[in-house]
């Protein structure tokens, strides 16, 4: 299991759940992003440059377990930077993507409406978006995790708050409903979804520390069931793997 953190956050954010996934019989990995807990501070990029990030970890991870099945679990920024690679999504077996954003318009636009309002975000964004050229050297529409999804083939499980301003209920519906429509006549296999009601961004980003974990226990579990593979067992031998340095941003 490779965990991604939220924006802000680090490999902290996951530790629990890293620990419950541990306890099961699974080797789990998680990485401080580029800019986040011991790694190099740098600018934040929404997932766009710390896709390398999650890339470059699963790679080595893979390597480790010798061809065993990987799922990958975004929290927020961790799921936009496991769909926003340079190659397309990370070539995990399953994703689970937790209070992910569609898209970087959306998502800057969400933020500032918490605050100040709808009027204010409608005239503010598009001056904050559009500092994506100058910043990053795209476009607003590349950091477009609902986009990226479409190219992405296997189980996905999307999750989303009943009270997440961030990524409201309606987005999270949204990037479900486009992983339905690229999964085609195979969506009821490889396609789930959950939202937890009364939830906001920031539990579902795990920055409660009190947040109870059932919840995220069954989402791993979902993701686990998805991602198991048809020898019973072999999971279970997953070796722990050595410790990991997230490679120098780029």
């Amino acid at each position: 299991m490779l965990l991604l953190h939220g924006n802000g956050a680090s490999r902290a954010q996951v530790a629990e759940n890293a620990g419950w996934l541990a306890r099961q019989g699974y080797a789990v990995m998680a990485i401080d992003f580029r800019g986040h807990g011991q790694s190099t501070l740098v600018p934040h990029s929404f997932g766009l440059f710390e896709s390398r990030d999650a890339a470059v970890a699963l790679d080595w991870l893979r390597h480790q377990q010798q061809g065993a099945r990987i799922a990958a679990i975004g929290i927020s920024l961790g799921g936009a930077a496991a769909l926003l690679g340079d190659q397309g999504p990370l070539p995990a077996d399953a994703l689970i993507l937790q209070a992910v954003y569609p898209d970087i318009r959306r998502a800057i636009r969400n933020r500032i409406a918490a605050s100040l309002g709808t009027v204010p975000s409608w005239l503010v964004e598009p001056a904050l978006s559009f500092q994506a050229l100058p910043r990053y050297g795209v476009w607003p529409g590349r950091i477009a995790p609902l986009t990226a999804l479409r190219a992405y083939h296997g189980p996905v499980f999307v999750i989303g708050g009943g009270a997440d301003r961030f990524t409201p209920p309606s987005e999270t519906r949204e990037m479900f409903a486009r992983r339905i429509r690229a999964a085609g006549v195979v969506a009821g296999r490889w396609a789930r979804s959950c939202q937890r009601l009364g939830a906001g961004h920031a539990a579902l980003s795990r920055k409660n520390p009190r947040l109870p974990l059932g919840f995220d226990r069954q989402a791993l579990s979902a993701v686990v069931r998805l991602c198991r593979p048809a020898r019973a067992g072999r999971d279970a031998a997953w070796p722990h793997p050595k410790s990991f340095r997230p490679p120098s941003p780029r």
